[in-house]
Order: structure tokens, then C-alpha cells, then sequence
């Protein structure tokens, strides 16, 4: 019996005591082996300040904390004071760890319970976190990702170009009573002429 589709609906809530017994219940019943999570924190693009709420969340709630600073200067970092705001201690990780490594430091500990991973900016810009998430997926480590301002839209911004200077933006709307809108599609490829 396949426990995919239970598992993933139980994953992201399953701090709470129902969802613990659940998971308890599928390892022994099912033989489903659950490994830890990994989360990607986005720092925004300035300092602590610039840590969203739910990040600042999620970061107290790991088990074991990363911080990665190689692929952008942050102004403002304050390593102390973002271990007093998030409450643990900060591990630093560098290129070599991630790279050349592999992240195998983050993702032993992600096995074990959950990790976060700090990353200056938005966590999914740099191709580095990119593959280190997919390495996680590989290994059966669940990943989440809290976002964090970047500097593609805020460069984009402070230009004063606007997003519909690179091309008119256009939303995939959902089907409705089986209607399926042509327009967005025209517009990808008016946007591919340009």
C-alpha cells in the first residue's frame, strides 16, 4: 500500500500531537520511514531586519541552524544579533561546504530532525540551494522554502523599470467550466519575439 499522498498532507502539520501519532502509526504500520525536514530562510536583502516573520518562525523551531553568506553581502548581518533574535546558535557554512561538500553537514542534520538554512536574499536565486534541495529530496528529506526579498525584483524596482518592461506579465488562469483561456499562451510568445 502506497502512503505518498497521506504522507505529504501530514508532513507540514505534523508538529501537532494528531499528526505525530499519525506519522508514529505509518512508520510502524507501513514500514513509511520519516526523515527530517530541511527549510530554506530567506534574509531578505539588508539585515535582521529584513527576516520575515515566518522565517524568524521557522528558524526557532529547528533543531540545528546554517548560515550561508558567500552568495551575497548583507550591509546590516549582525551574526550575534541574529542568534539572540532567532535564539540558537548559528553555524556558518562556505562555499566548500556546500559545493564541494555537497552540504553534507546540513543534510546529516536535517536527517536527524530539522534544519534550517539561512540564505541572504531569496533561497532559491543561487543554483547552490537549488541543488542542495534536490540532493535533500534524493535522500527522502522533506524541504520547504520561506522566501525572502531579492535583489531581481528590488534591482528592477530601484531602476525605476517597472516588471512590464521585460515583457507584458501574464497570470495562467485556472480553468473555468472547462474553458481554457488562449491569451496568456499568445502573450509567452509575443514576449519570446521581442
Amino acid at each position: 500500500m502506497r502512503y505518498d499522498y497521506l504522507i505529504l498532507r501530514t508532513i507540514e502539520a505534523r508538529n501537532s500531537y494528531s499528526n505525530i501519532f499519525l506519522c508514529e502509526c505509518l512508520r510502524i504500520i507501513g514500514g513509511v520511514t520519516f526523515l527530517g525536514e530541511l527549510l530554506f530562510i530567506g534574509l531578505g536583502l539588508y539585515g535582521i531586519k529584513s527576516l520575515s516573520l515566518a522565517g524568524l518562525e521557522e528558524a526557532r523551531k529547528a533543531d540545528a541552524v546554517f548560515l550561508e553568506t558567500y552568495t551575497s553581502l548583507m550591509p546590516a548581518l549582525s551574526i550575534v544579533e541574529l542568534e539572540k533574535l532567532v535564539g540558537k546558535c548559528i553555524s556558518i557554512v562556505s562555499r566548500q561546504d556546500l559545493e564541494q561538500e555537497e552540504g553534507r553537514k546540513i543534510l546529516d542534520e536535517a536527517k536527524r530532525g530539522k534544519a534550517a538554512l539561512l540564505v541572504p536574499g531569496d533561497p532559491l536565486i543561487a543554483t547552490t540551494h537549488v541543488d542542495l534541495r534536490i540532493r535533500a529530496k534524493r535522500q527522502g528529506i522533506e524541504s520547504y522554502v520561506v522566501h525572502g526579498a531579492s535583489i531581481v525584483s528590488a534591482a528592477i524596482g530601484l531602476s525605476g523599470l517597472q516588471n512590464y518592461k521585460f515583457g507584458r506579465s501574464v497570470t495562467i488562469p485556472l480553468s473555468e467550466n472547462g474553458y481554457f483561456s488562449e491569451a496568456p499562451y499568445r502573450t509567452i510568445l509575443e514576449n519570446r519575439v521581442m
